[in-house]
């Protein structure tokens, strides 16, 4: 442990724990079943190692992505607004939407096999809004057959 770390530990009242001590982990040798921790700076290289294999597999996928996006998310915007929705402008790969005084969009989709995202806990956004994926358009499509099921 480092001088500034040692500080800012003795600084809080904490102790100079180590290892699964600092972590408060379970020793060896108890009866109780001993869990698997993974800490932050393996999960952080575990990712990084996915992404780089991902781009490695993929090297045009960034291109490919909004390609597909630039041709795929006007065409679900567009049939979103055909069924009434009011669908909000944005750029990501997906589209907030508000389905006025329908605050059960999510549970009548999930009965059809579809699920959305409800915003309805989303700072700012009523009870009524909600979030779908651009998808293939295979997916899109079953989204959008859905919505005419139950809207």
């Amino acid at each position: 442990m480092g001088k500034k770390q040692k500080e800012h530990f003795s600084q809080e009242g904490a102790s100079e724990k180590t290892g699964s001590e600092a972590l408060n982990l379970p020793k060896e040798g108890k009866s109780h079943k001993r869990k698997k921790y993974i800490l932050p700076g393996m999960i952080f290289a575990v990712i990084l190692a996915a992404g780089i294999a991902a781009f490695q597999e993929c090297p045009n996928w960034p291109e490919e992505a909004r390609n597909f996006l630039a041709k795929e998310r006007p065409r679900l915007t567009e049939a979103l607004r055909a069924l009434g929705l009011t669908v909000t402008e944005g750029q990501a790969n997906y589209l907030l939407f508000r389905a006025e005084h329908i605050t059960d969009l999510k549970e009548r989709l999930l009965e059809r096999g579809v699920l959305i995202r409800s915003c309805a806990n989303y700072h700012g956004l009523g009870p009524d809004y909600y979030r779908v994926c651009v998808r293939l358009e295979s997916d899109n499509q079953r989204l959008l057959a859905a919505l005419q099921e139950v809207l």
